[in-house]
């Protein structure tokens, strides 16, 4: 029997369903499958989820599967439901094999609504205890694998694992808690991953699964692959699961079909990972039914750590990831709502009080999000950081993160507010004394409040990188106060668009850098300059020669209009280059597409630094990849832009135009290969005086400066290998 456990505010309903063996219900569920794989593989080989042709029938016949589980008195029940409850459904392997987060509740999917969990009916016991309870002082330990096969579809499991680390670790409260997330080398053996599994409350898997015969589910992990022989690889069979002394409490599958459920139409019930690993123990499974992409995947990994960062349920935390992987909101949100999650939804993994998580056990009814927001809201401001933000939530990593205190107060309808720290935003927006008439002398000017744009996927990437690179990087020259620098700016005198509050940001006003934000940024080693506007020299110089001084040996990367590029070729075509000019300054200038001919008249030889001239929707990538070649450049004897482009899930034309502009400041040779397509291979990294030398001259005409042109300083990358030392 199928049931549905839809737990409310105050209490718990369930809902009958019919028998899922039904020849309606086994023919529909047949043609909503094999269109969910069709569609799987679209979004694969396209990135594009509507470009299937069969979407629409894939729609009508998911339609028709709710019209056949569902009665219209159940679905006016679940639509009078509050968003984000906790649904349970409760079936054996005919019911589970639904894909029940995908039904469309008014015009929304099952799980973008609800925070839904499964629960597998079974006869077999659980054979195995699960391990310890999640305490932060234990630590967490996951794996993962790269495949070199061209046969396989990769997972970039080396960004993976900076994005899972980096959000255990501000889970854990402190990095001496965490054991490093590692990719699996080519020497893990079973015996080493079984350990794993049994050592560990939770474990994050990131890799591939090998499928059945005859499209049965995966039976077996991709653990290492033999680089000499791509087909020669390690796998974990299912028997090894059997044989475990313990099993982790929570997971994380991220594979392919990992947790896709067999056929037992006609025949007995065979194994399978979700089956098996259920009944050893674990209490929370989560994974994909079907084939998903890499950058999907990484984006739904991301959020959903993200939620959890705010101390919400699994179920809840899942749901939140599905809605920021959707691209759109509606029941075609089928690829994000194709991770799904066995066990219980309102289990807490990091409550705020360590008497939270033993309530919760004992009486899971009453775990809901209202008490899920409670106690996130009682959180004392002495409590070890990262804690969020008392008004917005935003999550504050460090005690220098904390700009004010909210004291406890009361709403007008009653609710009490409790005290807690303010972000920086929050803090700028409350004014410490009572408003006056007279504004006082001199006082710095409040920016206006400006919605929040949306992050693409290079901003995302580029700031996971920027993070990276500056906390690992440099942590003897990093104080514990500063954070990467990104500065976006709008039109000027409306301040700064702010990006979300998962991403560290130095918001810098158009025309000054007040104290606080230079503090910020004097440390970094990179900077990014994003202008939307065509910004005058008046605006932009001022703030590039402050920039100059408070980071001399940071690499400046300026994304401007082109329109900007004749102002900036006046300055720098003159016999002496404005004072303002930082080392490592690197400019990449828009290419709108109704001036395509200032290709022709912009002559960026000409320019004391390197210059790029690319497409407005590329030149953030660009930007990203020139930051992180510049890092590798001294590490690595040669590039290739198709595969750096697979690895950091950017545009290959992004990369090549990184590489030129990385060719040019270096003063390296490019080649194309037949095979390996661009690539870049630096032999001399020291650029010495008598390479600027030997460098062509730009063409001088009239009466300008025709004087012996001295040797060029030191670039920004030699500047940066002293101040690293």
């Amino acid at each position: 029997m199928t049931t549905l456990l839809l737990q409310l505010p105050h209490t718990s309903q369930t809902l009958q369903l019919p028998d899922c063996r039904s020849d309606d219900i086994k023919d529909t569920l047949y043609n909503v499958l094999q269109h969910l794989d069709r569609l799987a593989s679209d979004v694969t080989s396209s990135g594009d989820p509507f470009a299937s042709a069969g979407f629409s029938r894939w729609l009508k016949d998911l339609e028709k599967l709710r019209d056949l589980l569902l009665t219209p008195e159940q679905l006016e029940l679940l639509a009078a439901t509050p968003e984000g409850s906790h649904l349970t459904i409760v079936g054996d392997l005919h019911c589970q094999r639904i894909p029940w987060e995908t039904l469309p509740v008014q015009s929304q999917a099952l799980g973008l609504r609800f925070a839904v969990g499964r629960r597998l009916q079974s006869s077999a016991p659980a054979a195995a205890q699960p391990a310890n309870s999640l305490d932060p002082d234990r630590p967490l330990t996951g794996t993962g694998c790269v495949p070199t096969a061209d046969s396989w579809q990769l997972i970039s499991v080396d960004l993976e694992q900076r994005i899972v680390e980096r959000r255990l670790r501000a889970l854990l409260h402190s990095p001496h808690r965490l054991s490093p997330l590692n990719a699996a080398p080519p020497e893990l053996t079973v015996a080493d991953f079984s350990r794993i599994l049994s050592e560990n409350s939770w474990v994050h898997f990131a890799g591939h699964a090998v499928p059945g015969p005859d499209g049965q589910p995966a039976r077996e992990l991709v653990l290492a692959t033999s680089r000499s022989n791509p087909t020669d690889y390690t796998t974990y069979p299912l028997s090894q699961l059997r044989n475990l002394p313990k099993v982790p409490r929570v997971l994380f599958l991220n594979s392919c079909a990992a947790l896709q459920l067999p056929d037992v139409s006609d025949g007995p019930e065979p194994a399978s990972l979700t089956s098996l690993l259920l009944e050893r123990g674990v209490e929370v499974l989560i994974g994909p039914v079907v084939r998903v992409a890499d950058s999907a995947s990484r984006h739904l990994v991301a959020a959903f750590y993200d939620a959890l960062a705010t101390r919400v349920s699994v179920g809840e935390a899942l749901r939140q990831a599905r809605l920021a992987a959707t691209p759109a909101p509606g029941p075609q949100a089928a690829l994000p709502t194709a991770c799904v999650l066995y066990g219980r939804p309102d289990f807490i993994p990091f409550p705020d009080h360590p008497d939270s998580q033993s309530a919760l056990a004992t009486d899971p009814s009453t775990t809901t999000a209202a008490t899920v927001k409670s106690a996130v809201g009682t959180r004392p401001t002495g409590a070890p950081f990262p804690c969020p933000c008392a008004r917005c939530g935003t999550l504050i990593r460090t005690r220098h993160g904390v700009y004010g205190q909210q004291p406890a107060s009361t709403t007008p309808d009653g609710h009490s507010v409790p005290a807690g720290p303010l972000c920086r935003n929050c803090a700028r927006e409350t004014p410490s004394d009572p408003p006056t008439d007279t504004p006082a002398t001199g006082s710095a000017r409040t920016p206006l409040p400006l919605p929040t744009p949306p992050r693409t996927d290079a901003e995302q990437l580029f700031c996971e990188w920027l993070e990276e690179t500056l906390l690992r990087e440099w942590p003897c020259r990093i104080p514990d106060r500063t954070q990467p620098a990104l500065c976006r700016f709008t039109k000027p005198n409306t301040g700064p668009a702010h990006l979300p509050a998962s991403a560290p940001v130095a918001c810098l006003e158009i025309r000054e850098l007040t104290d606080q934000q230079s503090r910020l940024i004097e440390t970094a080693a990179f900077v990014l300059l994003r202008t939307e506007t065509p910004a005058t020299a008046e605006i932009l110089t001022p703030l590039l020669q402050e920039l100059a001084q408070l980071c001399p040996a940071a690499l400046l990367v300026i994304a401007a209009p082109a329109g900007f590029s004749d102002t900036l070729l006046q300055q720098f075509q003159q016999p002496q280059p404005p004072a303002w000019q930082p080392v490592g300054s690197a400019i990449i200038f828009w290419e709108p597409a109704s001036r395509t001919e200032h290709r022709r008249r912009l002559d960026l030889r000409s320019l004391m630094f390197p210059a790029l001239l690319c497409r407005r929707q590329t030149h953030l990538q660009v930007a990203t990849a020139v930051t992180s070649l510049s890092q590798l450049l001294p590490l690595a004897t040669s590039f290739s832009a198709p595969q750096l482009a697979l690895e950091w899930n950017l545009e290959i034309d992004a990369v090549e135009q990184a590489l030129q502009l990385i060719a040019l400041q270096h003063h390296l040779i490019l080649d194309r290969h037949p095979e390996y397509g661009l690539v870049i291979s630096p032999t001399d990294l020291q650029v010495t005086a008598s390479s600027h030398a030997s460098r062509p001259a730009p063409a001088t005409t009239g009466s300008e400066n025709t004087d012996v042109a001295q040797p060029e300083p030191e670039t920004w990358l030699q500047r940066l290998k002293i101040w690293r030392k």
